[in-house]
């Protein structure tokens, strides 16, 4: 039997004026015998041909570290995360000098 694949949403951004609804990225993962296994969207196990597991610790809530792996995944896909630091920042010419 095929394990139950559950899904979660991580928040990446709150309700604001811009952004009435806020933003959310959506996370799918499988859970067996303590393994968090993230899994894409037709439900192969990995996402981009890496594997994302997690062995839950006592007292560890499966949903809240599905969503913080759901976070990484998608800061890495977006180039969001601690490698691109350090990246050259460019602002926009606001015509002050």
């Amino acid at each position: 039997m095929k394990p139950e694949i559950k899904q979660v949403a991580a928040i990446l951004s709150n309700p604001s004026s811009s952004e009435p609804a806020g933003r959310v990225t959506i996370g799918r993962y499988i859970l067996e015998d303590g393994l968090i296994t993230m899994v894409d969207g037709k439900a192969t196990r990995g996402t981009s041909g890496k594997r994302i597991t997690h062995h839950l610790l006592d007292g560890e809530a499966p949903e809240l570290i599905a969503e913080r792996l759901t976070m990484k995944i998608y800061r890495s896909r977006s180039g969001n995360d601690l490698a691109s630091f350090n990246r050259p920042l460019s602002y926009p010419k606001v015509g002050l000098a």
